[in-house]
């Protein structure tokens, strides 16, 4: 039996997960935290340390009975050193050794992925991207993250950046974080992304333009990495997502329109069926696949 904890880190929460692998994956432990994302990496890493040990103290177990620590972070992760090159939502993250500070405090084998990459290995192993062995998963919530699969593979990139849709370029000056993005609707329009759809649906005429403005950016993003990659379907998840068929029948229409030929007609677009926990779920299922690779 293989015990693990999965981390996912975003922009605005922490989330934990505690799982167990023996023929069959199960979740033990399961919760939240706030990121604190300008309080440095100093504190991050605390918060990181001290609920992990708080997982092990409620379960009674000590370190040395983990299998395996996995964790997902926004931004480029060089996975052969194990080192988080930055994460731009992040105080004072830069370069940081996340694999062996993790070793040195627990003392096992630690794993670590970009979020969204994370996700999409959930979304692989146990969610909506389980029947395609080419999709892409965009995480829509503070910030905008791709991962890719080709062939039934993760696709990393040659310095582990591959997937980082906030910065591909809708103008010259305009990037689709800056247009389409969770924190985007806040600077732009005022308005959270949690009450869009409530606002919308109330007639407010900020959530309205502001939700065409989603609808229309968000899509020609999408649509232009589908008409790069003519995936099988692209998942949608993090936190926007939450608002499914409101905001995702609107989005297809918009992505069909733009992208290429038979890109555009026959992908499929679908939600994430893990929109809370596909990236702890994604970081663990990971960490059992590297630990297949360890002989022995």
């Amino acid at each position: 039996m293989q015990t693990i904890i999965g981390i996912d880190v975003g922009g605005t929460k922490i989330a934990f997960m505690l799982a167990e692998y023996e023929k069959e994956f199960s979740v033990l432990e399961h919760f939240r935290i706030d990121t604190e994302a300008d309080s440095g990496a100093s504190c991050i890493l605390d918060n990181i340390y001290s609920s992990v040990d708080r997982i092990l103290e409620k379960r009674r177990m000590s370190a040395a009975q983990l299998s395996g620590i996995g964790i997902a972070l926004p931004g480029p992760v060089d996975i052969s050193r194990g080192v988080s090159v930055e994460c731009p939502n992040l105080k004072d993250w830069i370069d940081i050794d996340i694999r062996k500070l993790l070793e040195q405090r627990f003392g096992c084998f630690v794993f670590a992925e970009n979020d969204a990459r994370a996700a999409a290995a959930g979304e692989a192993a146990f969610g909506a991207g389980r029947t395609f062995r080419n999709f892409l998963y965009i995480s829509i919530s503070t910030a905008i993250g791709c991962g890719i699969f080709i062939n039934g593979e993760l696709y990393r990139g040659a310095d582990g950046a591959a997937g980082e849709l906030s910065h591909i370029m809708l103008s010259d000056d305009i990037s689709l974080y800056e247009a389409a993005s969770g924190k985007a609707l806040q600077d732009l329009f005022s308005i959270p992304a949690e009450k869009l759809q409530q606002l919308y649906e109330q007639g407010n005429p900020a959530a309205v333009a502001a939700f065409n403005h989603l609808v229309k950016n968000l899509g020609l993003g999408i649509a232009n990495v589908v008409t790069l990659f003519n995936p099988e379907a692209v998942v949608i998840g993090g936190g926007v997502s939450n608002m499914g068929d409101f905001l995702l029948k609107p989005l297809e229409a918009e992505i069909r329109s733009k992208a290429f030929s038979v890109s555009g007609r026959n992908v499929k677009i679908l939600q994430a069926e893990h929109t809370n926990d596909a990236g702890a779920l994604g970081i663990s299922s990971l960490v059992l696949h590297e630990l297949e690779q360890i002989p022995g």
